[in-house]
């Protein structure tokens, strides 16, 4: 119930970011906030789902998102076994689990920004650095690389320990009523969950 409860909350705090930069110009996204939050608390499985379905709410405005949802999916997918693992506890966690949302974000984003839009999609900040990497010189993907490695590194962090500080603020009590409410609460939650009526 709660798992379902947080995909569209997930979906709508995406939203929120990617039209923000999207207004803005600016060279972050702020589109995956919610995805990490629902694969922190409920796995991979429904990080994927909530990282795709993002994808396909922000394409009616901004069509070009549409590609990234394997992006997005990619993203909800590490979050989610970073959750498993208990990473959100912890500061160390926390920029482990940013290396491997940034990582995987690299490999997955520059073949389709070069690929089926020719290096920018011309509605985020990222590609006007790409423009103008190219207009000095730079190859396509070497540009679209360099722009994203640019964009994606301040982004995703701040992606990753916005969560983390969300997942600090939730009442343990809620938290249990997420799939991976024990793994983070750990001994504490199992003498809790005793002690809770659902």
């Amino acid at each position: 119930m709660f798992v379902i409860l947080l995909i569209p909350i997930g979906i709508a705090i995406n939203f929120v970011g990617a039209q923000i930069t999207h207004a803005l110009k600016l060279p972050v996204y702020l589109d995956v906030i919610g995805t990490v939050l629902v694969g922190a608390l409920c796995g991979p499985f429904f990080g994927a789902i909530a990282g795709g379905l993002t994808n396909v709410v922000t394409s009616i405005t901004a069509p070009t998102e549409l590609p990234y949802a394997i992006v997005s999916m990619a993203v909800g997918i590490v979050a989610g076994f970073a959750g498993k693992k208990n990473q959100f506890k912890s500061v160390k966690g926390t920029i482990i689990t940013g290396i491997f949302v940034w990582a995987i974000v690299l490999v997955t984003v520059t073949p389709i920004t070069a690929l089926v839009y020719g290096g920018a999609t011309g509605v985020t900040g990222g590609s006007a650095i790409t423009t103008f990497l190219i207009a000095t010189g730079k190859g396509l993907w070497t540009s679209v690389f360099s722009s994203a490695l640019i964009t994606e590194t301040l982004d995703k962090f701040i992606s990753v320990f916005v969560v983390y500080y969300i997942l600090k603020s939730i009442p343990k009590r809620t938290v249990l009523k997420f799939p991976l409410g024990k793994t983070y609460l750990g001994e504490e939650a199992q003498a809790t969950d005793t002690n809770t009526e659902w």
